[in-house]
């Protein structure tokens, strides 16, 4: 009989999971997941124009235009025939059709797009597969990129005659200047 594994209230699976047993679409630094306020789930097909803000996870089948305002994120499940237009789009899955982002793409080592795309940013994984034309937009000019994280400030160096390799590096030097032995307490022979 296999021991059970007990967590605590605040710890996952997930949590204990080593980094390089996680999926690449929980590690990709590029595209963080987002939790989406719809899901178009396995063995659902979704026939006509989907339209709206928000967040949209294709597990199943889309058979047409979706264009949100928002995030999409078609599993590795997933497929989408038809025109794309969002911000942010994240392919594990199929996409079949022409893609406009407008801020950021990124294929997933499993994802597929039959079609060409329009994007500012773009990352490929290794494995990903497009199959059509890029075009490179620019950043919108009020665009505020994402803010860099600073790093601690370091402390002035200070140099003075206690420190090692600072005014005097021997005791032959601090006889030739009696003021100083004198503040030290030591006596000038």
């Amino acid at each position: 009989m296999a021991p059970e594994l007990e967590l605590e209230e605040e710890e996952t699976m997930e949590d204990r999971t080593p980094s390089f047993a996680k999926s690449s679409s929980q590690t990709s630094a590029y595209a963080p997941q987002v939790k989406a306020d719809t899901v178009i789930s396995k063995g659902m097909t979704l026939t006509g124009t989907l339209k709206g803000k928000g967040t949209v996870r294709v597990e199943g089948i889309v058979e047409g235009e979706i264009s949100l305002d928002g995030a999409l994120t078609v599993a590795v499940s997933g497929t989408v025939k038809g025109p794309v237009a969002v911000n942010v789009l994240r392919v594990a899955g199929n996409i079949e059709g022409n893609a406009t982002v407008k801020d950021h793409l990124c294929l997933e080592r499993t994802g597929h797009i039959q079609g060409d795309i329009e994007t500012v940013s773009l990352v490929i994984e290794d494995g990903g597969r497009l199959n059509g034309r890029t075009t490179m937009m620019e950043r919108p000019k009020d665009h505020q990129p994402p803010a860099e994280p600073k790093a601690p400030p370091v402390p002035e160096l200070e140099f003075g005659p206690n420190y090692p390799g600072g005014w005097d590096t021997d005791d032959t030097a601090e006889s030739a200047q009696p003021e100083k032995a004198a503040a030290n307490g030591k006596k000038n022979k």
